[in-house]
């Protein structure tokens, strides 16, 4: 009795444990956990995945337009591209720096942590700029709408939303826990109908080698 009462209560404390795994960092763990990423052909973001030629991307690639998450240019004008809501957790948002940080910092909970982690593996490391001439025309047109942007607020306000990381993420080292399937939950069953057949196998012999020794 004691056997099966130690074992059941052993299996029970195992059970009640969520299994809870970290959200993956790296493209391969994308590749090896099944994970599928989500892309919008308006951003140059999928022709980086679609043409690079290295396996994983290619799997990472094939897998998402197999599942449907390959958008067809909606770009900047749909507010819902970035809505979480819309998400599954096996599905990964592919975007710029500046996307990530200010879709992370705009769909933080109310207690100012993170809903969201972000990778720290870059897929590519790419740089724009717009070069003019010193003697153009353009430039004194920049330079005035510049100084217009920066007297406004607007580019505070640019950095302020779209760059670092302004939810805290402490609490944000686990995705949400899975639940058991009933295949699982049949294999633990065996296992748990095994220990206590040789539980109840022990307390016989017990009960037998008790009796044998009583008679002698």
């Amino acid at each position: 009795m004691i056997v099966v009462a130690v074992y059941s209560g052993n299996l029970t404390a195992f059970l009640s444990i969520p299994i809870i795994s970290k959200p993956p960092s790296t493209i391969r763990q994308l590749v090896t956990r099944d994970w599928t990423i989500r892309l919008d052909k308006a951003y140059g973001t999928h022709d980086l995945v679609k043409e690079t030629k290295t396996e994983d991307y290619q799997t990472l690639y094939k897998r998402a337009k197999e599942r449907g998450s390959i958008f067809e240019n909606f770009g900047a004008t749909v507010e819902s591209k970035t809505d979480i809501n819309e998400l599954k957790k096996d599905i990964a948002l592919v975007m710029g720096e500046t996307g990530a940080f200010y879709t992370l910092n705009k769909n933080a909970r109310p207690d100012g942590g993170c809903t969201l982690a972000y990778s720290q593996e870059a897929m590519g490391k790419e740089y724009a700029a717009l070069a003019l001439p010193k003697q153009s025309l353009l430039k004194p047109v920049f330079d005035k709408k510049l100084r217009w942007m920066r007297q406004m607020g607007v580019l505070h306000k640019y950095y302020d939303d779209s760059f670092g990381v302004k939810c805290h993420q402490s609490n944000l080292m686990s995705s949400e826990p899975s639940a058991m399937t009933l295949s699982q939950l049949l294999g633990v069953f065996y296992v748990w109908a095994g220990g206590v057949g040789i539980a109840c196998l022990v307390f016989l012999g017990e009960v037998f080698a008790g009796t044998v020794k009583g008679k002698n």
